[in-house]
């Protein structure tokens, strides 16, 4: 009798074993071996044949029906999180009738909204600002200004200035549109008329707009190839919101507090009148923070939010009779920040609330378009609360004509605020402000190069608009903090809020409910048994896995492999079969989850900014989830049915965070425009690796870990203007828990394995900065000898999973 037996792995520090010729008397010492190996060969196959049938399964799971299912169960979450949130708003609003009733939700509302913003430098009306250069004009000087909003970041803006005026000047500040910067033309003209009729107006860049820029994209000779130079600054407004928000941050809070000192900048003029201080915010997403800044700043007595509040331009009209119970209060999620707010829909400052509380000062509701005043339910509920406040005579709006979708006269579309539009907000500033003589005629232009404020080098080096770098010292000062608060090597109570406040950062990171066996299936291939099982986690949410075992073992280990990567399943079956054929050989089960969004559960096929999975990423911020909490929910609801299904009553785990990424040379350009994300270079993807982390910090049962291609830290996205990190990723708020460095020390007791680790524009990070960036650049520490740097050894992670 012949016995060939090759064990062959594919780890690192685990030896060929050599083929054995065995004569049929020494087959007692083969079954006694096996015995004492725990049985962990499978007989006549080498890794490489195990590997090869691995790589051969259908990783389907889902069949018939279910494959409909898992399309729509994501949003369907969103859908049922986004109607309850309407539906706990318009009940909270109809038990609202009186004054005091609405004050003190609307003021608790406020509350909530200025928290969710970020946190904000100390009120001051000392304002730092310095006049660059004054432009004389008919009846008016244009003075182009820089005035410095928080310590270190400056708003280039134009202030228009009436000449010979005879008494207190109304100050006027005007948000632009995301279309074009301070110099536009409209812009240019309504600082015009307004200051010929004795107003003084700011009309301000908004941050990462105009000379804030922080793209290199400044025109259509920016870039070799056809662009669209003029939308550069919009799109990566999504950029922005995301470094902002992994500083707790957010550029809602941060273009709010640049009106809010420009409030400032306008009452220091020794000539202004403080009582007429009038915000404009422009059509297409000017209005949003005008609004914001409105309900917040008291000391603005009229607000013009365009399209806020209320039905949008791509509202469909007329809108229908019941619109107060079947209108979309909270909206929904896209990549622009600015438009869905984080946790409005949780905490209920919907923007229907937020106009609301401009009450009782004077607000005028603006429209792009036809609008559909009879039925629109959030001008009832704006014409009730004045009705509190006995300020009826305060509210008013302003209206276009046609739709957004027509390109004929009669639709009044416009880059800012039209002259259509300007109309009737003459007639209300004159009746409310005695605003009088406003001549709204075209004027002659100004080429944008001469209201440029940043001309010289030396205004350049003084009022410095550039962020990235400021940015990163502020999550280092974080990151600093949380080294401070949480030491390491951490001592158990340190331990122990350490994962409180994980936990109270992430959410619910445990499914309420038990998951439950929708569909099994078991076959036996190459002396392997396959289990492919449907699990619901979640009311809405379902799991696909695969289960690998060794079949006919009589004494099955208690070791158990999960293994997860945004490529899910198939991606791992593809890509790290020899892995799992290793594992294997060494008796381990190996289970392959399918976890939200990721595998057969994905999102669409794009990961980029106008992706689906960034909206949806994005409604769930609204509605105070995050992603990669439910997708840890789904991890907890496997690993739980995991040790249910084990034969032994303590097994041991292995989690493997996957990336299916390649990572990217490191001469890769990334100066590219953001009109399509599929020129941009290959992304990387840290669910695999960070999901990893977070679910070993909640379970102790997990003795091993294994990341291959994780993201090193979220710092690194912070260090150019591209951002590259999936949204579905992003942790608010991750440099006050240090960042993934103090993540991985407080695994420290844990064997973990870190190979190909990648920084956020998916470059591999040497092992020794690796090292460096793990120590926080201690020198005088050392990497816990836990923590390895490469590839993995199958040794020393069987060694730290004790058999039982």
């Amino acid at each position: 009798m012949r016995v060939e037996i090759k064990l062959k792995t594919f780890f690192r520090g685990t030896k060929p074993m050599p083929s054995l010729q065995l004569a049929s008397r020494n087959v007692l010492l083969i079954l006694i071996t096996s015995i004492c190996l725990g049985g962990n060969f499978l007989f006549s196959q080498s890794t490489e044949e195990i590997a090869k049938a691995l790589s051969s399964i259908d990783p389907t799971v889902a069949k018939d029906k279910f494959q409909e299912v898992f399309k729509n169960q994501d949003w369907e979450e969103v859908r049922n999180q986004i109607n309850g949130a309407n539906a706990k708003s318009s009940a909270e609003w109809k038990s609202i009738t009186t004054k005091e009733g609405w004050e003190k939700y609307s003021n608790l509302k406020l509350a909530q909204l200025k928290t969710s913003l970020g946190k904000f430098p100390e009120e001051t009306t000392q304002l730092n600002y310095k006049v660059l250069k004054s432009i004389p004009r008919d009846g008016y000087t244009i003075e182009c200004i820089a005035y410095e909003s928080r310590s270190g970041f400056w708003v280039t803006a134009n202030l228009y200035r009436p000449k010979n005026a005879t008494q207190a000047q109304p100050g006027v500040i005007i948000c632009p549109a995301h279309h074009t910067p301070k110099e536009n033309k409209e812009l240019q003209e309504m600082g015009g008329i307004w200051s010929r009729a004795g107003c003084m107006v700011l009309v301000l860049d908004n941050l990462g707009h105009g000379e804030r820029r922080q793209h290199p994209f400044e025109s259509a000779d920016s870039y070799p190839k056809p662009f669209r130079s003029s939308r550069q600054d919009y799109f990566f407004r999504y950029d922005l919101g995301v470094q902002l928000q992994l500083l707790e941050e957010s550029l809602m809070g941060w273009m709010y507090w640049d009106i809010h000192r420009g409030v400032d900048l306008l009452l220091a003029q020794k000539d202004i009148a403080k009582d007429k201080i009038i915000l404009l915010g422009a059509v297409a997403g000017g209005g949003d923070p005008a609004a914001v800044a409105g309900a917040l700043d008291k000391r603005i007595a009229v607000v013009v939010p365009f399209n806020f509040g209320g039905p949008q331009p791509e509202t469909k009209y007329p809108l229908p009779a019941d619109a107060e119970t079947t209108f979309n209060y909270a909206g929904g999620g896209s990549w622009e920040s600015t438009r869905n707010l984080r946790l409005s829909a949780k905490d209920g400052f919907l923007p229907w609330v937020i106009v609301g509380s401009i009450a009782p000062r004077k607000l005028i509701y603006g429209h792009e378009f036809s609008w559909d005043q009879e039925n629109d339910p959030v001008w009832k509920r704006l014409q009730k609360i004045h009705q509190l406040h006995g300020t009826t005579d305060s509210l008013g709006f302003t209206t276009g004509r046609g739709s957004v979708k027509g390109s004929s006269p009669e639709d009044s579309h416009c880059t800012h605020i039209g002259r259509t539009h300007r109309q009737n907000i003459h007639v209300l500033l004159e009746k409310w402000l005695d605003i009088k003589g406003v001549k709204d005629t075209p004027l002659e232009s100004l080429a944008s190069v001469n209201l440029k404020c940043l001309e010289t080098k030396s205004a350049k080096d003084e009022c410095p608009v550039k962020i990235q770098g400021p940015l990163e010292k502020l999550a280092q000062a974080q990151i600093d903090n949380a080294l401070k608060k949480y030491p390491t090597p951490m001592t158990n109570e340190t331990l122990a809020s350490f994962k409180k406040d994980w936990a109270n950062k992430l959410g619910a990171i445990a499914s309420t409910m038990a998951a439950e066996v929708i569909s099994r299936e078991n076959t036996i291939s190459e002396n392997i048994s396959i289990t492919k099982a449907l699990l619901k986690t979640e009311k809405e949410h379902h799991v696909p896995l695969i289960l690998l075992k060794r079949a006919n073992i009589k004494a099955p280990s208690n070791k158990i492999a999960i293994m997860i990567s945004q490529g899910g399943k198939k991606s791992l079956l593809e890509n790290r079969s020899s892995q799992i054929a290793a594992l294997l050989q060494e008796g381990v089960t190996v289970c392959l989850p399918d976890i939200r969004g990721t595998g057969e559960l994905k999102t669409g096929t794009s990961r980029g900014r106008s992706s689906g999975a960034t909206s949806l990423s994005s409604s769930l911020m609204m509605t105070g989830d995050l992603r990669i909490t439910g997708q840890l929910r789904d991890l907890q609801s496997v690993f739980e049915w995991l040790k249910k299904e084990s034969s032994h009553p303590s097994p041991q785990f292995l989690v493997w965070g996957d990336s299916p990424c390649k990572t990217i040379p490191h001469n890769t350009n990334f100066n590219l425009p953001r009109d399509d994300d599929s020129i941009l270079p290959m992304q990387p993807e840290p669910l695999g690796g960070m999901l990893t982390l977070l679910f070993a910090l909640f379970n102790d049962e997990v003795k091993a870990i294994t990341i291959q291609g994780g993201l090193t830290s979220y710092a690194s996205t912070l260090k150019h203007h591209l951002v590259q990190i999936p949204n579905e990723t992003l942790i608010p708020g991750i440099f006050n828990m240090g960042d993934i460095s103090l993540l991985i020390h407080a695994l420290g007791s844990r064997t973990m394995f870190l190979n190909q680790m990648v920084d956020g524009l998916n470059l591999e990070v040497a092992e020794t900065k690796l090292e460096q960036l793990i120590m926080n650049n201690a020198k005088e520490r050392k990497l816990p000898s836990t923590i390895h740097l490469g590839e993995v050894n199958l040794k020393i992670i069987l060694k730290s999973l004790p058999t039982n």
